[in-house]
Protein backbone atom coordinates (compact mmCIF):
# COMPACT_ATOMS: atom_id res chain seq x y z
CA UNK A 1 0.00 0.00 0.00
CA UNK A 2 1.37 3.42 -0.95
CA UNK A 3 2.12 5.60 2.03
CA UNK A 4 0.58 9.06 1.71
CA UNK A 5 2.65 11.90 3.17
CA UNK A 6 0.28 14.68 4.14
CA UNK A 7 2.06 16.33 7.04
CA UNK A 8 4.41 19.18 6.16
CA UNK A 9 5.48 19.20 9.79
CA UNK A 10 6.86 15.66 9.46
CA UNK A 11 8.74 16.61 6.29
CA UNK A 12 10.17 19.65 8.05
CA UNK A 13 11.35 17.42 10.90
CA UNK A 14 13.14 15.16 8.42
CA UNK A 15 14.93 17.96 6.61
CA UNK A 16 15.63 20.36 9.47
CA UNK A 17 18.16 19.96 12.25
CA UNK A 18 17.26 19.07 15.80
CA UNK A 19 19.40 18.65 18.89
CA UNK A 20 21.90 15.82 18.78
CA UNK A 21 21.27 12.81 20.95
CA UNK A 22 19.62 9.45 20.78
CA UNK A 23 16.31 9.94 18.93
CA UNK A 24 13.19 9.11 20.90
CA UNK A 25 10.68 6.53 19.74
CA UNK A 26 8.31 9.38 18.86
CA UNK A 27 10.94 11.09 16.69
CA UNK A 28 11.61 7.82 14.86
CA UNK A 29 7.89 7.20 14.39
CA UNK A 30 7.43 10.72 13.04
CA UNK A 31 10.05 10.40 10.30
CA UNK A 32 9.28 6.78 9.40
CA UNK A 33 6.44 7.59 6.92
CA UNK A 34 8.61 10.08 5.05
CA UNK A 35 11.59 7.73 4.89
CA UNK A 36 9.42 4.85 3.68
CA UNK A 37 7.78 7.04 1.04
CA UNK A 38 11.13 8.30 -0.27
CA UNK A 39 12.57 4.78 -0.35
CA UNK A 40 9.48 3.13 -1.89
CA UNK A 41 10.46 3.52 -5.60
CA UNK A 42 13.83 1.89 -4.94
CA UNK A 43 12.33 -0.85 -2.79
CA UNK A 44 9.74 -1.63 -5.50
CA UNK A 45 12.48 -1.75 -8.15
CA UNK A 46 14.47 -4.14 -5.95
CA UNK A 47 11.46 -6.47 -5.58
CA UNK A 48 11.10 -6.54 -9.37
CA UNK A 49 14.79 -7.37 -9.79
CA UNK A 50 15.57 -4.04 -11.44
CA UNK A 51 17.85 -2.89 -8.64
CA UNK A 52 20.20 -4.74 -6.29
CA UNK A 53 20.20 -4.36 -2.53
CA UNK A 54 23.42 -2.35 -2.83
CA UNK A 55 21.75 0.02 -5.33
CA UNK A 56 18.94 0.66 -2.86
CA UNK A 57 21.43 1.04 -0.03
CA UNK A 58 23.28 3.72 -2.02
CA UNK A 59 20.03 5.63 -2.41
CA UNK A 60 19.45 5.40 1.32
CA UNK A 61 22.94 6.77 1.98
CA UNK A 62 22.36 9.68 -0.41
CA UNK A 63 19.13 10.54 1.42
CA UNK A 64 20.98 10.16 4.73
CA UNK A 65 23.50 12.80 3.62
CA UNK A 66 20.67 15.22 2.76
CA UNK A 67 18.65 14.69 5.93
CA UNK A 68 19.59 16.72 9.00
CA UNK A 69 17.56 15.23 11.85
CA UNK A 70 19.36 12.46 13.77
CA UNK A 71 16.21 10.32 13.63
CA UNK A 72 16.06 10.39 9.83
CA UNK A 73 19.80 9.87 9.44
CA UNK A 74 19.74 6.96 11.87
CA UNK A 75 16.84 5.24 10.11
CA UNK A 76 18.30 5.66 6.62
CA UNK A 77 21.82 4.63 7.62
CA UNK A 78 20.51 1.57 9.44
CA UNK A 79 18.44 0.59 6.39
CA UNK A 80 21.53 0.96 4.21
CA UNK A 81 23.59 -1.08 6.67
CA UNK A 82 21.08 -3.93 6.62
CA UNK A 83 20.85 -3.95 2.82
CA UNK A 84 24.62 -3.91 2.37
CA UNK A 85 24.99 -6.77 4.88
CA UNK A 86 22.41 -8.86 3.01
CA UNK A 87 24.32 -8.18 -0.21
CA UNK A 88 27.59 -9.21 1.54
CA UNK A 89 29.12 -5.81 0.79
CA UNK A 90 30.75 -5.54 4.20
CA UNK A 91 33.00 -2.58 3.40
CA UNK A 92 30.01 -0.43 2.38
CA UNK A 93 28.06 -1.76 5.37
CA UNK A 94 30.78 -0.42 7.64
CA UNK A 95 30.52 2.99 5.98
CA UNK A 96 26.77 2.97 6.61
CA UNK A 97 27.42 2.03 10.24
CA UNK A 98 29.85 4.93 10.55
CA UNK A 99 27.20 7.27 9.12
CA UNK A 100 24.74 6.00 11.73
CA UNK A 101 27.22 6.65 14.54
CA UNK A 102 28.07 10.09 13.14
CA UNK A 103 24.35 10.95 13.12
CA UNK A 104 23.80 9.63 16.65
CA UNK A 105 27.08 9.85 18.62
CA UNK A 106 25.21 9.01 21.83
CA UNK A 107 23.85 5.68 20.61
CA UNK A 108 24.17 3.25 23.55
CA UNK A 109 26.87 0.59 23.04
CA UNK A 110 24.27 -2.08 23.85
CA UNK A 111 22.06 -0.86 20.96
CA UNK A 112 25.03 -0.79 18.60
CA UNK A 113 26.01 -4.31 19.66
CA UNK A 114 22.46 -5.50 19.01
CA UNK A 115 22.47 -4.01 15.48
CA UNK A 116 25.76 -5.70 14.68
CA UNK A 117 24.91 -9.01 16.29
CA UNK A 118 21.64 -9.37 14.39
CA UNK A 119 23.30 -8.65 11.05
CA UNK A 120 26.27 -10.94 11.71
CA UNK A 121 24.21 -13.86 13.01
CA UNK A 122 23.84 -15.51 9.59
CA UNK A 123 27.28 -14.44 8.32
CA UNK A 124 30.20 -16.86 8.19
CA UNK A 125 32.52 -16.45 11.18
CA UNK A 126 35.40 -15.89 8.74
CA UNK A 127 33.60 -13.03 6.99
CA UNK A 128 33.46 -9.34 7.93
CA UNK A 129 36.37 -9.41 10.46
CA UNK A 130 36.32 -5.63 10.90
CA UNK A 131 32.62 -5.61 11.79
CA UNK A 132 33.13 -8.52 14.18
CA UNK A 133 35.90 -6.57 15.89
CA UNK A 134 33.51 -3.64 16.26
CA UNK A 135 30.89 -5.96 17.73
CA UNK A 136 33.38 -7.10 20.37
CA UNK A 137 34.26 -3.48 21.09
CA UNK A 138 30.58 -2.52 21.41
CA UNK A 139 29.97 -5.42 23.79
CA UNK A 140 32.99 -4.42 25.90
CA UNK A 141 31.73 -0.85 26.07
CA UNK A 142 28.23 -2.00 27.00
CA UNK A 143 29.68 -4.19 29.76
CA UNK A 144 31.78 -1.25 31.01
CA UNK A 145 28.73 1.01 31.18
CA UNK A 146 26.83 -1.60 33.15
CA UNK A 147 29.77 -2.09 35.49
CA UNK A 148 30.19 1.64 36.17
CA UNK A 149 26.72 1.94 37.76
CA UNK A 150 27.42 -0.99 40.10
CA UNK A 151 30.89 0.23 41.07
CA UNK A 152 29.69 3.78 41.76
CA UNK A 153 27.13 2.32 44.16
CA UNK A 154 29.88 0.38 45.95
CA UNK A 155 32.10 3.46 46.10
CA UNK A 156 29.42 5.45 47.91
CA UNK A 157 29.90 3.12 50.89
CA UNK A 158 33.70 3.31 50.82
CA UNK A 159 35.06 6.17 48.64
CA UNK A 160 38.69 5.17 49.22
CA UNK A 161 38.41 1.47 48.37
CA UNK A 162 41.48 0.81 46.21
CA UNK A 163 40.15 -2.10 44.19
CA UNK A 164 36.81 -0.42 43.47
CA UNK A 165 38.53 2.78 42.34
CA UNK A 166 40.81 0.78 40.05
CA UNK A 167 37.97 -1.20 38.47
CA UNK A 168 35.89 1.95 38.04
CA UNK A 169 38.81 3.75 36.36
CA UNK A 170 39.36 0.74 34.08
CA UNK A 171 35.67 0.78 33.11
CA UNK A 172 35.90 4.46 32.19
CA UNK A 173 39.03 3.72 30.13
CA UNK A 174 37.08 1.07 28.21
CA UNK A 175 34.70 3.88 27.23
CA UNK A 176 37.59 6.17 26.33
CA UNK A 177 36.59 8.50 29.17
CA UNK A 178 39.94 9.43 30.70
CA UNK A 179 38.75 12.63 32.47
CA UNK A 180 36.50 10.47 34.67
CA UNK A 181 39.09 7.70 34.96
CA UNK A 182 41.95 9.87 36.28
CA UNK A 183 40.56 10.74 39.75
CA UNK A 184 39.85 7.05 40.40
CA UNK A 185 43.28 5.95 39.14
CA UNK A 186 44.79 8.49 41.56
CA UNK A 187 43.17 6.54 44.42
CA UNK A 188 43.57 3.01 43.03
CA UNK A 189 46.34 1.78 45.34
CA UNK A 190 48.80 0.90 42.53
CA UNK A 191 51.73 3.31 43.18
CA UNK A 192 52.98 3.79 39.60
CA UNK A 193 49.44 4.23 38.24
CA UNK A 194 48.41 6.63 41.02
CA UNK A 195 51.54 8.70 40.40
CA UNK A 196 50.87 8.94 36.66
CA UNK A 197 47.25 9.98 37.28
CA UNK A 198 48.27 12.62 39.83
CA UNK A 199 50.85 14.02 37.39
CA UNK A 200 48.25 14.30 34.65
CA UNK A 201 45.67 15.91 36.93
CA UNK A 202 48.28 18.56 37.75
CA UNK A 203 49.26 19.05 34.09
CA UNK A 204 48.63 22.59 32.87
CA UNK A 205 50.25 22.74 29.41
CA UNK A 206 50.22 20.09 26.68
CA UNK A 207 53.84 20.82 25.69
CA UNK A 208 54.86 19.58 29.16
CA UNK A 209 53.06 16.25 28.74
CA UNK A 210 56.13 14.11 27.96
CA UNK A 211 56.93 13.18 31.61
CA UNK A 212 53.27 12.22 32.14
CA UNK A 213 53.34 10.09 29.01
CA UNK A 214 56.53 8.44 30.28
CA UNK A 215 54.85 7.68 33.60
CA UNK A 216 51.87 6.01 31.93
CA UNK A 217 54.11 4.06 29.55
CA UNK A 218 56.18 2.64 32.44
CA UNK A 219 53.31 2.07 34.87
CA UNK A 220 53.56 -1.37 36.49
CA UNK A 221 50.35 -3.35 37.00
CA UNK A 222 49.62 -6.64 38.74
CA UNK A 223 49.36 -9.55 36.29
CA UNK A 224 45.60 -9.80 36.80
CA UNK A 225 45.20 -6.25 35.44
CA UNK A 226 47.68 -6.53 32.56
CA UNK A 227 44.84 -6.48 30.00
CA UNK A 228 44.53 -2.69 30.33
CA UNK A 229 48.24 -2.05 29.61
CA UNK A 230 47.52 -1.46 25.85
CA UNK A 231 45.00 1.21 26.86
CA UNK A 232 47.59 2.90 29.10
CA UNK A 233 50.13 2.83 26.26
CA UNK A 234 47.57 4.27 23.83
CA UNK A 235 46.89 7.08 26.30
CA UNK A 236 50.62 7.67 26.68
CA UNK A 237 50.94 7.87 22.89
CA UNK A 238 48.21 10.53 22.78
CA UNK A 239 50.11 12.56 25.37
CA UNK A 240 53.36 12.12 23.44
CA UNK A 241 51.57 13.49 20.35
CA UNK A 242 50.67 16.64 22.29
CA UNK A 243 54.23 17.04 23.56
CA UNK A 244 56.04 16.36 20.24
CA UNK A 245 56.44 20.03 19.14
CA UNK A 246 58.39 20.73 22.35
CA UNK A 247 60.62 17.63 22.13
CA UNK A 248 63.98 17.22 20.41
CA UNK A 249 66.86 14.78 20.10
CA UNK A 250 66.58 11.26 21.44
CA UNK A 251 63.57 12.12 23.57
CA UNK A 252 61.65 13.01 20.41
CA UNK A 253 62.86 9.84 18.66
CA UNK A 254 61.68 7.74 21.62
CA UNK A 255 58.27 9.47 21.65
CA UNK A 256 57.80 8.95 17.89
CA UNK A 257 58.73 5.27 18.16
CA UNK A 258 56.26 4.70 20.96
CA UNK A 259 53.53 6.46 18.99
CA UNK A 260 54.30 4.21 16.01
CA UNK A 261 54.33 1.12 18.25
CA UNK A 262 50.82 1.89 19.51
CA UNK A 263 49.60 2.55 15.95
CA UNK A 264 50.98 -0.80 14.82
CA UNK A 265 49.10 -2.62 17.59
CA UNK A 266 45.86 -0.71 16.92
CA UNK A 267 45.95 -1.47 13.18
CA UNK A 268 47.72 -4.82 12.74
CA UNK A 269 48.80 -5.86 9.28
CA UNK A 270 46.11 -7.84 7.49
CA UNK A 271 47.00 -11.43 6.60
CA UNK A 272 47.47 -12.09 2.91
CA UNK A 273 44.25 -13.46 1.38
CA UNK A 274 44.21 -17.03 0.12
CA UNK A 275 43.32 -17.51 -3.54
CA UNK A 276 42.43 -20.58 -5.53
CA UNK A 277 44.60 -19.55 -8.48
CA UNK A 278 48.36 -19.27 -8.46
CA UNK A 279 48.38 -15.77 -9.97
CA UNK A 280 48.15 -12.91 -7.47
CA UNK A 281 48.05 -9.28 -8.43
CA UNK A 282 49.67 -6.73 -6.14
CA UNK A 283 46.20 -5.37 -5.42
CA UNK A 284 45.29 -8.73 -3.87
CA UNK A 285 48.50 -9.28 -1.94
CA UNK A 286 49.76 -5.88 -0.82
CA UNK A 287 48.91 -3.31 1.79
CA UNK A 288 51.02 -0.21 2.19
CA UNK A 289 51.27 2.52 4.77
CA UNK A 290 52.56 5.96 3.92
CA UNK A 291 54.18 7.11 0.70
CA UNK A 292 57.65 7.68 -0.72
CA UNK A 293 58.37 11.36 -1.37
CA UNK A 294 60.25 12.13 -4.59
CA UNK A 295 62.02 15.45 -5.08
CA UNK A 296 63.60 17.88 -2.66
CA UNK A 297 60.62 20.07 -1.79
CA UNK A 298 57.84 17.69 -0.79
CA UNK A 299 57.20 17.87 2.93
CA UNK A 300 55.30 15.37 5.08
CA UNK A 301 54.33 16.57 8.55
CA UNK A 302 52.28 14.10 10.59
CA UNK A 303 50.84 12.61 7.42
CA UNK A 304 50.09 15.93 5.70
CA UNK A 305 51.85 16.47 2.35
CA UNK A 306 52.72 19.93 1.06
CA UNK A 307 55.09 22.01 -1.11
CA UNK A 308 54.88 20.09 -4.38
CA UNK A 309 56.75 21.44 -7.40
CA UNK A 310 57.14 20.16 -10.98
CA UNK A 311 59.06 16.90 -10.75
CA UNK A 312 58.32 16.35 -7.06
CA UNK A 313 55.57 14.06 -5.84
CA UNK A 314 54.63 11.42 -3.27
CA UNK A 315 54.53 7.89 -4.67
CA UNK A 316 52.42 4.97 -3.46
CA UNK A 317 54.84 2.06 -3.37
CA UNK A 318 52.84 -0.54 -5.29
CA UNK A 319 51.13 -1.24 -8.61
CA UNK A 320 47.44 -0.37 -8.76
CA UNK A 321 45.93 -3.40 -10.52
CA UNK A 322 42.28 -3.91 -9.55
CA UNK A 323 41.52 -5.72 -12.82
CA UNK A 324 37.77 -6.37 -12.85
CA UNK A 325 37.33 -5.88 -9.09
CA UNK A 326 35.40 -2.84 -7.84
CA UNK A 327 37.64 -0.17 -6.35
CA UNK A 328 37.33 2.93 -4.20
CA UNK A 329 39.86 5.77 -3.86
CA UNK A 330 39.39 8.36 -1.11
CA UNK A 331 41.52 11.53 -0.95
CA UNK A 332 41.28 14.51 1.39
CA UNK A 333 42.97 17.73 0.29
CA UNK A 334 42.92 21.43 1.16
CA UNK A 335 42.98 24.02 -1.57
CA UNK A 336 45.74 26.64 -1.57
CA UNK A 337 45.00 30.27 -0.93
CA UNK A 338 45.46 31.31 -4.56
CA UNK A 339 43.69 30.42 -7.81
CA UNK A 340 44.50 27.04 -9.37
CA UNK A 341 44.49 26.92 -13.18
CA UNK A 342 45.59 23.29 -13.50
CA UNK A 343 46.85 20.78 -10.95
CA UNK A 344 46.81 17.08 -10.21
CA UNK A 345 45.99 16.08 -6.64
CA UNK A 346 46.37 12.37 -7.39
CA UNK A 347 47.07 10.45 -10.55
CA UNK A 348 49.52 8.77 -12.87
CA UNK A 349 50.19 8.59 -16.57
CA UNK A 350 52.29 5.66 -17.63
CA UNK A 351 52.35 2.03 -18.57
CA UNK A 352 50.75 0.38 -21.57
CA UNK A 353 47.52 -0.57 -19.84
CA UNK A 354 46.01 2.59 -18.46
CA UNK A 355 46.36 6.00 -16.89
CA UNK A 356 44.33 7.56 -14.12
CA UNK A 357 43.88 11.07 -12.75
CA UNK A 358 40.73 10.80 -10.62
CA UNK A 359 41.42 14.11 -8.83
CA UNK A 360 42.45 16.76 -11.35
CA UNK A 361 41.79 20.49 -11.07
CA UNK A 362 41.02 22.78 -14.03
CA UNK A 363 40.18 26.41 -13.28
CA UNK A 364 39.42 25.51 -9.63
CA UNK A 365 36.88 22.87 -10.65
CA UNK A 366 37.37 19.16 -10.01
CA UNK A 367 37.48 16.85 -13.02
CA UNK A 368 38.64 13.33 -13.75
CA UNK A 369 40.68 11.54 -16.41
CA UNK A 370 40.54 7.75 -16.56
CA UNK A 371 41.83 5.43 -19.26
CA UNK A 372 42.02 1.67 -19.67
CA UNK A 373 43.46 1.73 -23.19
CA UNK A 374 46.73 3.50 -22.59
CA UNK A 375 46.25 5.64 -25.68
CA UNK A 376 43.19 7.76 -24.97
CA UNK A 377 41.12 8.87 -22.00
CA UNK A 378 38.35 6.49 -23.02
CA UNK A 379 36.47 6.34 -19.70
CA UNK A 380 36.61 9.87 -18.32
CA UNK A 381 38.25 12.30 -20.77
CA UNK A 382 38.49 15.30 -18.48
CA UNK A 383 34.96 14.74 -17.19
CA UNK A 384 33.81 17.60 -14.88
CA UNK A 385 32.51 16.35 -11.54
CA UNK A 386 30.49 19.46 -10.77
CA UNK A 387 32.53 20.42 -7.69
CA UNK A 388 33.69 24.04 -7.71
CA UNK A 389 36.66 24.33 -5.36
CA UNK A 390 37.22 27.31 -3.06
CA UNK A 391 40.52 28.68 -1.69
CA UNK A 392 41.61 27.31 1.72
CA UNK A 393 38.64 24.89 1.82
CA UNK A 394 39.10 21.18 2.64
CA UNK A 395 37.49 18.48 0.47
CA UNK A 396 37.19 14.72 0.90
CA UNK A 397 36.43 13.10 -2.46
CA UNK A 398 35.79 9.49 -3.41
CA UNK A 399 36.21 7.98 -6.87
CA UNK A 400 34.68 4.50 -7.13
CA UNK A 401 33.81 1.86 -9.70
CA UNK A 402 31.28 -0.79 -8.67
CA UNK A 403 31.47 -2.91 -11.83
CA UNK A 404 28.67 -0.99 -13.54
CA UNK A 405 29.50 2.67 -13.30
CA UNK A 406 32.07 5.17 -12.08
CA UNK A 407 31.00 7.66 -9.42
CA UNK A 408 32.63 10.65 -7.79
CA UNK A 409 31.29 11.55 -4.34
CA UNK A 410 31.93 14.33 -1.84
CA UNK A 411 31.84 13.87 1.93
CA UNK A 412 29.18 16.07 3.53
CA UNK A 413 28.65 14.16 6.75
CA UNK A 414 27.96 11.21 4.43
CA UNK A 415 28.94 10.44 0.84
CA UNK A 416 26.96 12.47 -1.71
CA UNK A 417 27.33 11.43 -5.35
CA UNK A 418 28.21 14.42 -7.52
CA UNK A 419 28.89 12.61 -10.82
CA UNK A 420 27.96 9.27 -12.35
CA UNK A 421 29.51 7.80 -15.47
CA UNK A 422 28.52 4.51 -17.08
CA UNK A 423 31.42 2.12 -17.44
CA UNK A 424 32.82 1.60 -20.92
CA UNK A 425 35.80 -0.67 -20.22
CA UNK A 426 35.43 -3.45 -17.63
CA UNK A 427 39.11 -4.16 -16.88
CA UNK A 428 41.22 -1.50 -15.21
CA UNK A 429 44.78 -1.77 -13.96
CA UNK A 430 48.50 -1.45 -14.36
CA UNK A 431 49.73 1.90 -13.07
CA UNK A 432 51.62 3.63 -10.29
CA UNK A 433 49.67 6.22 -8.32
CA UNK A 434 51.10 9.38 -6.83
CA UNK A 435 50.07 12.58 -5.08
CA UNK A 436 50.79 16.19 -5.92
CA UNK A 437 52.16 15.94 -9.46
CA UNK A 438 50.99 13.70 -12.26
CA UNK A 439 54.03 11.90 -13.66
CA UNK A 440 54.56 12.97 -17.27
CA UNK A 441 52.36 16.10 -17.11
CA UNK A 442 54.29 18.01 -14.44
CA UNK A 443 51.25 19.83 -13.09
CA UNK A 444 51.86 20.28 -9.34
CA UNK A 445 49.18 20.77 -6.70
CA UNK A 446 50.30 23.50 -4.30
CA UNK A 447 47.72 22.85 -1.58
CA UNK A 448 47.98 20.12 1.08
CA UNK A 449 46.95 16.45 1.06
CA UNK A 450 46.06 14.75 4.34
CA UNK A 451 47.15 11.11 4.26
CA UNK A 452 45.36 10.57 7.56
CA UNK A 453 42.14 10.50 5.51
CA UNK A 454 43.34 8.86 2.27
CA UNK A 455 42.93 5.20 1.37
CA UNK A 456 42.22 2.76 -1.48
CA UNK A 457 40.05 -0.35 -1.38
CA UNK A 458 40.03 -3.05 -4.05
CA UNK A 459 37.31 -5.67 -4.08
CA UNK A 460 35.97 -4.28 -0.80
CA UNK A 461 39.31 -4.85 0.98
CA UNK A 462 41.82 -2.26 2.09
CA UNK A 463 44.69 -2.23 -0.41
CA UNK A 464 46.50 0.93 0.68
CA UNK A 465 46.07 3.62 3.30
CA UNK A 466 48.12 6.75 3.74
CA UNK A 467 48.49 6.43 7.50
CA UNK A 468 47.60 3.41 9.60
CA UNK A 469 44.01 3.86 10.67
CA UNK A 470 43.20 6.25 7.81
CA UNK A 471 40.32 4.13 6.54
CA UNK A 472 38.78 4.04 10.02
CA UNK A 473 39.32 7.78 10.43
CA UNK A 474 36.98 8.62 7.57
CA UNK A 475 33.50 9.30 8.94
Amino acid sequence: MKIQVTSLAILALLLSGVALGMPSEKELDDVKPVVEDLMKPDMDAMKLGKKSRSDVAKSAMELCAQAESPAAKMMLARNAFTLYMRDTDYASAEEALDALIAAVPDIPPSDLAEILERSLYFVSTKSAPSLRARLREAKDRAAAQSQIAKLQSQLEKDPDADSVNFRLAAAYVALGDWPHALPHFAKCGVPSVSKAAEMELALEKNDAAAPVAEAWWNAELPKRDAKIVPALHAHAAALYEKALPALSGLQKVQAERRIQEVAAVAEPEQPEPQHSTSRKSSAEAARFTGVKTVGHTVKQNKGVLSEFTPGSYALIDGDFIPGEAPFEIVVEFTMPEGYVEKACVMGSVGGKVNGIMPFFITKSALSAFMSASGSAWDIAPGTPTGIQLKPKETYRIRCAWDGKEYTWSEWRGGWVVVKRLQNKTPVFGGTKLQFGTCRGLRLPFNGTIDLNKCYIKVGGKLWWEGVKGAARAVR
